[in-house]
């Protein structure tokens, strides 16, 4: 005997999972990268992701092949004080920033599965105010704190004193961070896109206006032309590597009206010729309440460097997407542990087990997908575990 979950789930046995400031001064997302960050693909991500499609179509090198549109497995971890006061958010509000992050990938292949989302109880990471330990310290710390096979999402209370918006902490990643006031609903600063904006980083993007660094440890903006045969033609080089987003530069979002126009007079260094950037691309600096709430935020070449990032089998996000079908179960009694087994398709939860005390386990299909628990399976954690069967994410 079984029993199958067909239709939208979520079992909380737990008396500890509750579904349930500061304004930042600036008009667009403050957020930070390590511009000498890069995976080896950035610079070929179309060429790159063939190659890795034909490699898992053939089995070379052990690599399978993943199923777009790809669903990535995603966690969010929402940080108050160990006393449990001055939580960053609400789960309604983490929830809200969710949803409105998979409507702005849904057109390009990629889904999100959100796996689950719960509290940490750390006066440390609820307050992380130096930007200068980003790179370091917070870095090394939050690597810790991951959801097991999961990319995770954390919030803070107070995070960097220099007013940031969130942090990715490398191109590619999977964690990043995001500041209570930018995740915050309602929000006066009408923030729309700063869980994009970050997990855009975590996937592979550069700000639309990046600069890059080279060998004479000099700062180069992309140039505006798209000519390949103009002497000016750098978007290959320069600038985000995406030559289908208009050459864009810092400080370009002072440039715009306040009916969304770009108003700027600003040119580039070679041509000159006079800058035109998106208004509405995801990756930009532009203000909050310009930028696309939709698929339109990103354009086909940041759609092919996400892409290459997740099919790159020695990346980050790999090993992050769920299968099509999965199996799971254990047989006697399962007192501790954090669980998280995910398909696509159909997960089985076989074997005898009984889930008890302080163990968490979180079993996840698609909307199209099933739940399918065996016989003798039970679920009685004690007010410190949980048991969520959630059907989530696209397909």
């Amino acid at each position: 005997m079984h029993l199958t979950f067909l239709i939208f789930l979520s079992v909380l046995l737990s008396g500890n999972f509750v579904f349930a400031q500061n304004e930042n001064r600036t008009r667009f997302n403050g957020c930070t990268t390590g511009e000498n960050d890069s995976a080896k693909y950035m610079l070929n991500a179309r060429a790159f992701l063939t190659q890795k499609k034909s490699e898992a179509a053939k089995g070379i090198n052990g690599i399978t092949s993943l199923t777009s549109p790809y669903l990535i497995k995603c966690f969010i971890r929402i940080f108050r004080n160990t006393d449990q006061t001055s939580q960053a958010v609400t789960i309604e509000q983490a929830r809200q920033n969710f949803d409105e992050m998979a409507v702005q990938f849904f057109g390009h292949d990629i889904c999100f599965q959100l796996i689950g989302i719960d509290f940490m109880n750390d006066d440390y990471g609820n307050s992380m105010p130096y930007d200068t330990l980003l790179g370091t310290d917070y870095k090394n710390y939050l690597t810790t704190k991951r959801a097991t096979g999961c990319f995770t999402i954390f919030i803070h209370n107070a995070f960097v004193n220099s007013g940031s918006s969130g942090y990715a902490y490398g191109i590619p990643n999977d964690f990043v961070s995001i500041a209570r006031w930018a995740a915050l609903r309602p929000n006066s600063s009408n923030v729309r896109s700063i869980f994009a904006h970050e997990v855009g980083h975590g996937l592979g993007l550069y700000h639309t206006f990046q600069r890059q660094y080279y060998n004479d440890n000099t700062s180069k903006a992309e140039q505006v032309t798209r000519l390949p045969l103009n002497s000016c033609y750098s978007c290959e080089s320069f600038g985000d590597l995406c030559c289908d987003t208009p050459a864009d530069f810092l400080g370009s979002q002072q440039s715009v009206n306040a009916s969304c126009v770009f108003i700027g007079t600003q040119k580039d260094t070679c041509g000159p010729t006079t800058y035109a950037p998106s208004i509405i691309n995801i990756m930009s600096y532009m203000p909050w309440g310009c930028i696309s709430a939709t698929s339109t935020g990103f354009t086909t070449d940041q759609e092919t460097r996400m892409q290459a990032t997740i099919n790159d089998n020695t990346g980050p996000i790999y090993f992050k997407i769920a299968p099509d079908v999965n199996f799971f179960g254990y047989n006697g009694s399962i007192p501790s542990g954090f669980y998280i087994v995910t398909a696509r398709n159909t997960l089985t939860n076989s074997g005898t087990g009984n889930y008890t005390g302080s163990s968490n386990v979180y079993l996840t299909a698609t909307n199209t997908g099933s739940i399918v628990v065996g016989a003798g399976v039970t679920f009685s954690p004690s007010t410190n575990g949980l048991a969520m069967l959630n059907i989530a994410g696209c397909n």
